[in-house]
């Protein structure tokens, strides 16, 4: 972020915000009801809880703005652009997919760095842990995950022109460079191409929301309130392995074969998506149980004996 960011928790920082709002919003804001609160850091967006008082009225807002530090990878991969985000998310009403995403205000550099406005959807995020007392919600989960995978776009749109493609193609070429440390492994090469000969048809190009974790889908009376975090949304030919982003599915099996059928997909079409997972994990996101990862690779693709 910014060396020169006006951080919006700070009580000097208040007029400034009350400022930017009744621009944002065109509606004088006269006071904030608390000092914003930030509600995550790290290598995610920074948002910001805005209480504040509009002619006489309460309204909550997200003020969403970028982290301290950008990865590169996300940088290389087209995958971080505040501003492009924002108007996603001013398409999203024309586009009809039934769902509520935020209205959003006011994209500009008032406080340093790009920043704009989230009016504040109710509800709380989906826990990543699953637990039994999601049950009640975990099929309007599914539906809402379907939905927002599968969008279609009409070509010449703004959207079909500054998304950015994710197609199967690109991911196995984006992993066999970002791999090349590896280069000698045998089960690294092997993998390697086990994925370009088994990797499946594309099909049709559609919009997808992108990073379908629990924690971007809000709820309240096991309905489905908002749906947020639209910083990853792409155009892809295969949004079946997006699924694999719902750690829910590893930690509740039996809940796989129900997000496949609402995506309209056989839970045998995951395992080309599983096998390109493990292998980004071992020879991208490398960590120190690598070598475990790569034997479960090697026997996934059926590497023996040196072949």
């Amino acid at each position: 972020m910014s060396q020169n960011f006006i951080d919006p928790s700070l009580p000097q920082s208040v007029p400034r915000l009350l400022k930017y709002l009744s621009c944002a919003i065109d509606c004088e804001v006269s006071s904030l009801n608390r000092l914003p609160r930030l509600v995550n850091t790290g290598a995610e967006n920074r948002n910001y809880y805005v209480s504040a008082n509009v002619d006489g009225a309460t309204r909550e807002f997200v003020l969403r703005c970028p982290p301290e530090t950008i990865p590169q990878w996300r940088r290389d991969w087209g995958l971080y652009d505040l501003e492009r985000e924002y108007r996603v998310l001013q398409e999203m009403p024309s586009l009809s997919v039934g769902l509520p995403t935020p209205h959003v205000y006011g994209f500009a550099d008032e406080l340093g760095a790009p920043s704009f406005w989230m009016e504040r959807l109710p509800g709380s995020p989906l826990a990543h842990k699953y637990e039994p007392s999601h049950q009640q919600v975990v099929a309007a989960y599914a539906d809402s995950v379907a939905a927002l995978s599968n969008i279609t776009v009409e070509s010449g749109s703004w959207l079909s022109a500054n998304l950015p493609m994710r197609t199967i193609a690109n991911e196995i070429a984006w992993d066999e460079e970002d791999s090349e440390p590896f280069r000698g492994e045998p089960v690294r090469n092997y993998s390697s191409s086990w994925l370009r000969e088994h990797q499946p048809p594309p099909r049709p190009l559609v919009m997808s929301h992108g990073d379908p974790n629990p924690s971007n889908f809000l709820t309240a009376d096991g309905r489905i309130t908002g749906i947020v975090d639209w910083e990853f949304a792409c155009l892809t030919d295969d949004s079946l392995g997006g699924l694999l982003r719902i750690n829910w599915l590893d930690e509740a099996p039996e809940l796989r074969q129900l997000f496949c059928r609402a995506m309209g997909r056989d839970e045998s079409e995951m395992t080309w998506h599983g096998v390109h997972s493990l292998f980004h994990f071992t020879y991208v996101n490398c960590n120190r149980d690598r070598l475990q990862h790569e034997a479960r690779l090697a026997k996934l693709v059926g590497y023996k004996n040196g072949r």
